[in-house]
């Protein structure tokens, strides 16, 4: 194996330790984002609450449809009412599923945070351990040793602090998913959605809108309150005011429509932004890579210490795992995206 290829194994070989444990054959399968997000559709609090709503809204339709004193305003009103659950749910399986793709990733930086601090603290160990040793020797002062002291000690805080992200992390992904999970699956590139998905949310926003359709129910609503007001039975007052109200949807319709369409181009760009990150960390990882490489020919020359090429080792991990945020930020984005185009 050139030094390259074993600089890209250990590459690899950290983003699985980030995922957790290998597991055996025996053992329970990592969880994986689309796991996890099937997870939360069925345990999910928001996602149950929009269910039970919408399956009340659909029992008054259909007592409203056999009722034969159920006029026409009354029966549309309900039909309306389901149309609102519906879309309610669908916001709300969208908004969960964004809160467990940043809970999930959530829980893989903070692993990934936790084996860098534990990794620090090794070399800060090290480092201590040959400063007291050089310090015996008369090579270094006292005040050199109380500072690597004190960078150990600081890093030993850095590794509670670590430790306790995670588990505030773990618990808060079990809450969406249901439980707690052995271990984590990485997010790949194969959990982004697809290109076609994401130009449809911006091209199709205006259809699939809840916000808007909320619009133009209640323009469909005021235009039936005109119908019924305009005639002969009401009061010109009356008559004025539901066409006002009508004047009123049509306005609250165009604002909708101009908010739907803004909030789906500001989640476009931050998707763009979150990709042109994620391409510069994974050129950085490769950058670290290849440096390790680099550094391994000059350990085996015996032109570096093994506590630089420690440094190094610990410089491409903290890049690999640059690059698995920069990829988690790119999904989350994405998901957000598809809240904004059905919000």
């Amino acid at each position: 194996m050139t030094s390259f290829a074993q600089a890209r194994y250990l590459a690899v070989a950290f983003l699985t330790v980030l995922a957790g444990a290998v597991v055996t054959a025996q053992g329970p399968q990592p969880l994986t984002l689309a796991d996890a997000l099937a997870r939360a559709g069925e345990h999910a609090p928001v996602v149950e609450a929009a269910e039970r709503a919408l399956a009340d809204a659909q029992r008054e339709l259909e007592l409203a449809t056999v009722d034969p004193a159920t006029t026409r305003l009354a029966h549309a009103a309900a039909a309306r009412s389901v149309a609102a659950a519906e879309a309610d749910l669908v916001v709300a399986t969208a908004t969960t599923n964004h809160e467990v793709v940043l809970a999930y990733a959530e829980v893989l930086e903070a692993q990934a945070a936790r084996s860098l601090a534990s990794k620090r603290l090794e070399i800060l160990t090290v480092t201590l351990e040959a400063t007291r040793a050089r310090f015996g020797a008369g090579a270094v002062t006292a005040a050199e040793v109380s500072n690597a002291e004190s960078d150990l000690a600081s890093q030993e805080r850095a590794l509670w602090e670590a430790e306790s992200r995670l588990a505030f992390a773990e618990d808060a992904l079990a809450a969406l998913v249901g439980g707690q999970s052995a271990s984590l699956a990485p997010i790949t590139t194969d959990d982004l959605l697809a290109d076609t998905e994401l130009a449809a949310l911006e091209t199709g926003v205006v259809e699939s809108s809840a916000r808007v359709a909320a619009a133009r129910r209640a323009l469909e609503t005021a235009e039936a309150r005109l119908a019924a007001a305009d005639n002969a039975l009401s009061a010109r007052m009356e008559i004025e005011a539901a066409r006002q109200g009508v004047a009123n949807a049509i306005d609250a319709l165009a604002v909708a429509e101009a908010t739907a369409l803004r909030e789906v181009q500001r989640a476009r760009s931050a998707v763009t932004s979150a990709d042109n990150r994620y391409n510069g960390a994974r050129a950085a990882a490769a950058s670290a890579a290849s440096s390790l490489a680099a550094q391994e020919a000059r350990l085996e020359a015996g032109t570096i210490s093994a506590l630089a090429f420690a440094q190094s080792e610990l410089a491409l991990q903290a890049a690999v795992a640059d690059e698995a945020s920069a990829l988690h930020d790119l999904a989350a984005a994405q998901y957000a995206l598809r809240v904004a185009g059905v919000r």
